[in-house]
């Protein structure tokens, strides 16, 4: 009794029968009894075999389900549950797919799944994609981070950014300040280099990945000490040797690519490389970053006996209201209607007394190339937008200036604190060795009157 009761019962399967000559069907019934199976028809038994052989679709929904035979013929049904049990009794291999249906039918199991995705995607973009970023950073070579760097400094300063204005005497002065500084920071084998550039007034600095540094005139004029520029150079360096630029390349350009492809729209990923120059000065830092950073210039300042609350002034000043460093996106806004206000002028219909054959050419030429820099602006402007879109809900922004300004000031306490012990210790150390030379000189002293006495 109790073996027959594990057998499989046999099951009858009504549906319709394709014999694979024709497009015509007839009625037909699949008797199954574990693995074997019978087909028949009006007309008699037409197939019989082993159900295991055979090839069944996978069940979606209530869509009918269709038994396929090597020789071409088909069998269709709309009774689901038999061909699944039909599937389990003979041990067919389609049935360890039964489980996905199972899924549908179960709204909690639907909801479970949902929300294991939800938390998948979510756990990917806040802890995987940062860990992957930063170990492709640090895996790729030096020259690939120069070769971005090379680049991006070229289209910025085809676009974007001027030639310094400071006098040839203080660009070299600065030059020098810059390769004192970082004579003994350990490179990890890049190459510092100092970029000076006027950026329309905005005070400003940022590394690029490979090692250059780029500051403004307007913060070498913001600034009211050097060490305050030293403070900052310091601060981009440590961008540089944490991989950050490279990292937040990477991660914002794996989320747009990801974004579109779930979009279904991948005709703009070809130009996210292109982007990667616009990207690299939006404020898109972690707050890590930031904070890795600040560790690595205050570290670095202490080293060189340099007190950090000069890294808090200068922060300070570039986070007041007056004078805030404009964003990217203004700049681009600035250049577009300085661009329309060119182009209304150049419009301007001129009369026959100061218009030459001349003139009219070489209007036309400015135009075109001012209309060729407002559509590379405007190309440069919808990238900005498009990479904010995709990163800007899921990377985090610069940590509050004063906050960071009360971290340089608590480590500005400490330093102080420490050379106040030093120089306390000095001047004990000195001290005693005034005491001891004192007892050796009483000493020689006692010495000599003894002796005079015995004389």
């Amino acid at each position: 009794m109790a073996t027959a009761s594990l057998r499989a019962r046999p099951i009858r399967i009504n549906g319709v029968w394709f014999d694979g000559q024709s497009s015509s069907r007839q009625v037909a019934v699949l008797d199954i009894n574990g693995d074997n199976y019978e087909l028949g028809t009006d007309f008699g038994v037409q197939l019989a075999g082993k159900f295991s052989s055979l090839e069944v679709s996978s069940r979606v929904g209530d869509i009918r389900r269709q038994i396929r035979w090597p020789t071409g013929e088909m069998f269709e049904t709309e009774n689901n549950d038999a061909v699944d049990e039909a599937l389990v009794g003979a041990k067919h291999d389609a049935r360890h797919g039964l489980w996905s249906h199972r899924f549908e039918k179960s709204m909690r199991i639907a909801l479970l799944a949902i929300l294991v995705t939800v938390g998948g995607v979510f756990a990917f973009f806040r802890w995987g994609l940062p860990m992957g970023a930063r170990h492709i950073a640090y895996a790729l070579p030096v020259s690939a981070h120069e070769t971005v760097s090379r680049g991006t400094l070229e289209t910025l300063d085809d676009w974007l950014l001027e030639p310094s204005h400071l006098p040839e005497e203080r660009q070299q002065e600065m030059k020098k300040r810059f390769a004192a500084l970082t004579a003994d920071i350990p490179s990890d084998g890049f190459t510092f280099r100092l970029h000076l550039r006027s950026m329309d007034g905005v005070p400003n600095a940022f590394a690029l990945p490979g090692g250059d540094i780029v500051v403004t005139d307007a913060l070498l004029e913001l600034a009211d000490d050097p060490r305050e520029v030293d403070a900052v150079m310091l601060h981009e360096i440590g961008h540089v040797l944490e991989r950050h630029g490279m990292q937040h390349a990477i991660r914002a350009t794996s989320t747009s690519v990801f974004i579109a492809m779930a979009l279904g729209d991948v005709s703009g990923i070809g130009d996210l490389a292109t982007g990667i120059p616009t990207l690299l000065l939006q404020n898109g830092y972690s707050r890590q970053n930031e904070t890795d950073a600040d560790r690595f210039a205050f570290d670095h300042m202490e080293e060189i006996d340099m007190d950090p609350i000069h890294f808090a002034n200068i922060i300070r000043k570039l986070g007041a209201p007056d004078e805030s460093s404009a964003s990217l996106s203004d700049m681009l806004q600035h250049e577009e209607e300085g661009e329309e206000g060119n182009k209304v002028e150049t419009d301007k219909p001129k009369t026959e007394d100061n218009t030459t054959a001349s003139d009219g050419a070489a209007n036309v030429a400015t135009t075109e190339a001012e209309a060729e820099r407002a559509a590379h602006l405007a190309t440069l402007r919808k990238r900005l937008e498009k990479l904010g879109e995709a990163t800007g809900e899921y990377l985090s922004t610069h940590p509050g200036i004063e906050s960071r300004a009360l971290a340089a000031e608590a480590r500005s306490a400490e330093f102080r604190q420490r050379k106040k012990a030093e120089k306390l210790e000095e001047k004990r150390e000195a001290a005693e060795a005034v005491e001891e030379l004192q007892q050796a000189v009483d000493a020689l002293e006692t010495e000599g009157a003894g002796a005079t006495t015995g004389n």
